[in-house]
């Protein structure tokens, strides 16, 4: 019987997925664009961070790309026991607020130690070439005892589940926005399960970028 057009599509959009991958560029140290003070983000997040004290209600959490630290500060003022894992260290210290320094490492947890991990506005940052893309995800599944909580930019208008947008308007270092379907279910594949009742939760602001997950 010969291939249906279905599977012939198929084939194609897998190639022109694998096409965008081998011919992605490494994006450049990221830049803030908006005032990531404390004071600054303490505006611009809102309720956000008492949100996540109450839908998650965790005793630890780690920010995972958590740059200057931010949220760090903002959930420790709460409470919470909250840290931070940067991997441009270097970088983000120096515009980090001094009583939040302390609470940001330039190293990756080896073991799950934190029931809520926090990954937000960096997978758009990395690379989908040599398995970075599928990498991060995996160390942060590994990183929780319980729940992840993901926003991140996504392709604007995918034709498939294997849509990709290598860039988009807002900022030159987003290089992988993917269609939202498609990060849910490397997730899942990683080993948890999707928490959409939570994401609801969490979508305080109607915008349709989060993503909940609880570890299987």
């Amino acid at each position: 019987m010969p291939p249906t057009r279905a599977k012939r599509s198929l084939t194609e959009t897998v190639e022109a997925f694998e096409a965008h991958v081998l011919g992605q560029i490494d994006p450049g140290p990221w830049t803030p664009v908006t005032d990531y003070s404390i004071e600054g983000r303490r505006e611009a997040e809102g309720i956000h961070p008492a949100l996540i004290r109450e839908v998650f209600q965790p005793l630890k959490v780690l920010d995972f790309g958590c740059g200057p630290g931010c949220l760090v500060g903002l959930l420790r003022e709460l409470g919470v026991q909250a840290e931070g894992y940067e991997p441009f260290y270097r970088l983000n210290i120096e515009r980090a607020d001094p009583l939040v320094r302390p609470f940001i490492h330039p190293t990756f947890p080896t073991t799950a130690s934190h029931d809520l991990v926090v990954c937000r506005e960096v997978l758009e940052h990395v690379p989908l070439k040599g398995g970075q893309f599928l990498d991060t995800i995996r160390r942060i599944v590994k990183a929780s005892t319980r729940y992840i909580y993901v926003t991140t930019r996504y392709a604007q208008r995918p034709s498939t589940l294997l849509g990709v947008d290598l860039a988009d308007n807002l900022d030159p270092t987003h290089i992988t926005l993917l269609h939202k379907e498609f990060v849910r279910t490397l997730f899942v594949l990683a080993g948890c399960q999707s928490r959409k009742d939570l994401e609801d939760r969490m979508d305080w602001m109607g915008k349709g970028r989060c993503l909940v997950f609880e570890r299987c």
